[in-house]
């Protein structure tokens, strides 16, 4: 202790050596649960770069592409082409998928992808926590529609587009800032992105059906168990206990049989797999938590 208000922290000579941090150099810390996360600036931010053709390749493949180098932190990407279409079509989806990649520069037969954005601790936390409200939010509408309290005619796309471009960015936060939960964490993030293609699907499905079918799963009530279950378990994710575990395990499992219960006795619903499927993401996020907190 140096004085009343300022400490000295000695730090490890062999993490010194490995990230090549001087005298002078900056130290970026950020909070992570109880602990201080130490970070070199001078090597957190190093830009990686790659240039590629996207000659030959059909558009699922140059999406792959393109999202494997986003999440992976390349910060700058030189695409060459010789098809003028190209341009359009990586611009469309870059905007929907991929937050802070811009398209910098744009000539006749290449273009230069480059991130506007630094890694963040605190900003990958709370766009974690905004995309699992969203998701959230996303199912309490659907529960307006089969009340029909909510027509929803526009905002689908809205919900399924913020909830990809969130996961992909955190997803790559994590990467770049070497966040030790990261394998857990996007863990999750799978799981949230699976459970909105479902529930688009879904979607879907509802708005076909007639007031009767809409009405068989609203009086369940089950669907509005899943919300409360998964609004739990973003609670849970916060402020995480054993005994809060272990009662959201007991409920996992009363929803379960809740479900199984409805298709005994629903056997022609067409909703079925959907609720199935919901669950089981909804199960592997609370699976998830706890190996988080191991």
């Amino acid at each position: 202790m140096n004085g009343p208000s300022s400490l000295t922290v000695s730090l490890p000579t062999q993490w010194i050596k490995q990230n090549n941090v001087s005298k002078g150099d900056e130290i970026e810390i950020s909070e992570e649960d109880n602990n201080l996360i130490l970070t070199a600036v001078n090597n957190a931010h190093k830009n990686k770069s790659i240039e590629l053709s996207f000659d030959n390749l059909n558009k699922a493949a140059r999406n792959n592409i393109l999202l494997g180098l986003y999440i992976n932190g390349y910060d700058e990407i030189k695409i060459n082409f010789s098809e003028a279409d190209y341009s359009k079509s990586i611009f469309a989806y870059l905007t929907s998928n991929h937050l802070g990649f811009e398209i910098l520069k744009q000539e006749a037969n290449y273009l230069i992808v480059k991130n506007i954005t630094t890694p963040n601790l605190s900003e990958m936390n709370n766009l974690f926590r905004r995309m699992f409200r969203i998701l959230i939010e996303y199912m309490r509408k659907i529960s307006h529609i089969m009340s029909a309290t909510d027509d929803m005619t526009e905002t689908p796309l809205l919900y399924k587009t913020s909830i990809d471009r969130y996961s992909n960015y955190c997803k790559r936060m994590a990467m770049s800032l070497g966040y030790k939960k990261s394998v857990f964490n996007n863990s999750i993030i799978d799981d949230i992105q699976r459970i909105a293609a479902e529930l688009s699907e879904f979607l879907d499905e509802i708005r076909e059906s007639d007031e009767q079918e809409k009405a068989i799963i609203n009086d369940d009530g089950v669907f509005n168990d899943l919300i409360g279950f998964l609004d739990d378990c973003h609670n849970l994710r916060y402020n995480f206990s054993q005994e809060r575990y272990s009662s959201l395990l007991s409920s996992s499992n009363k929803i379960s049989a809740k479900i199984d219960s409805f298709r005994q006795r629903n056997d022609n619903s067409c909703h079925y797999e959907y609720i199935r499927s919901i669950n089981a993401g909804s199960r592997s996020i609370l699976n998830n938590i706890l190996l988080e907190n191991i």
